[in-house]
């Protein structure tokens, strides 16, 4: 960051790479204790982060801001990064799916209350 010039118009691509890489495990950690699902929106967040930290990185490159290789490696682990992202989302959202259970048969009545012998009445009543 030290090759960006200090004019205000010329930091704020510094600033947003900062602010945007940040934000990644930001949000992770913010999801981490969550359920599944907010945590699974929370991966989306910090994958949203990675893409626009690599959108300025490619600009920093191209501005000449970032040497060649230095900004070659942060790209390649910015793209191994989203990559994680998108499969551990996947993972959490189609194990969400596969978790989910329909209600139980004696809540639906159908007239079979199981073995534990509540209606549905009951059930709404506990």
């Amino acid at each position: 960051m030290d090759s960006f010039p200090t004019t205000r118009g010329a930091s704020v691509p510094a600033e947003q790479l900062v602010r945007s890489a940040g934000s990644i495990s930001a949000n992770i950690a913010e999801g981490f204790n969550q359920s599944q699902r907010k945590f699974a929106d929370s991966l989306d967040i910090a994958l949203r982060e990675a893409n626009e930290t690599e959108s300025w990185l490619y600009k920093a490159r191209d501005a000449g801001r970032v040497i060649q290789e230095l900004a070659a490696q942060r790209l390649q682990t910015m793209v191994g990064l989203e990559k994680m992202l998108a499969s551990l989302r996947r993972r959490i959202l189609s194990n969400t799916a596969a978790v989910r259970e329909e209600p139980a048969d004696y809540l639906m009545g159908t007239g079979d209350e199981g073995s534990c012998g509540k209606t549905e009445e009951d059930a709404a009543k506990a």
